[in-house]
């Protein structure tokens, strides 16, 4: 199983990290920010999109990612209002 991790708070990537590789024994990429789709190194089962970055929303990127991919994608804030939002 791939798991991909975005999200620009880097404690936070690499403790979500931790958690899916010892509780899955699964692949486990984080990047700290969006990257271009072409730069994913594993096609994810699941994404973890951060909602909120410096150079846009994960609610756009999240669109231009399903067109290329069949991931399911889950939102993660540290702002509980955004996620209700998305």
């Amino acid at each position: 199983m791939y798991f991909t991790i975005m999200d620009d708070d880097r404690a936070f990537g690499e403790t979500l990290k931790n958690k899916l590789e010892s509780e899955y024994h699964a692949v486990v990429d984080v990047y700290h920010g969006m990257i271009d789709l072409d730069q994913i190194k594993h096609v994810p089962d699941i994404l973890f999109l951060d909602v909120i970055f410096e150079n846009g929303t994960g609610v756009d990127y999240a669109k231009k990612f399903k067109e290329k991919f069949d991931s399911q994608i889950v939102f993660v804030s540290s702002k509980s209002s955004l996620i209700f939002k998305t």
